[in-house]
Order: structure tokens, then sequence, then C-alpha cells
């Protein structure tokens, strides 16, 4: 079941973390893989601060974080 991470120690998608930078904000959450959703599921951890995101073709993803301990 799905347990709301620590907001203090984890960035969440949509509310605004406490280091400045860019985020990739993950969303679209559920318990299990065949949860049926109902309308966005919860919200997920936003991942950075990055220096920078790239992917090609939603197939290679590449993130540079902005030091080793945020990574």
């Amino acid at each position: 079941m799905h347990t709301a991470p620590d907001p203090s120690t984890t960035p969440i998608y949509g509310v605004r973390p406490s280091k400045p930078g860019l985020y990739l904000g993950l969303f679209h959450g559920r318990d299990t893989p065949n949860q049926a959703m109902h309308g966005w599921g919860f919200d997920g951890p936003a991942i950075g601060p990055l220096r920078y995101f790239h992917t090609t073709y939603a197939c290679s993803v590449n993130v540079e974080f902005v030091s080793p301990t945020d990574a």
C-alpha cells in the first residue's frame, strides 16, 4: 500500500522543494501495476535538483544531478 514519503527529506511532485533548481516530477502513482486508475493517482517524488535531463524516444534516459549527495 502507498505510504507517503517524509516531505522534509524527499521532494514531492507539486510541492516547492527546499533546494532551488531543475526537478523531474513524477506522478500518476498507484499501489500496484494492475490497479485501476481513478484520476491521476497520487503524487510521486520529484527527482533533483538536476543539471540536465535528456531522453531519446522514451527509451534512453540520462540525468545528471547537481551534486552526488542529491543522487
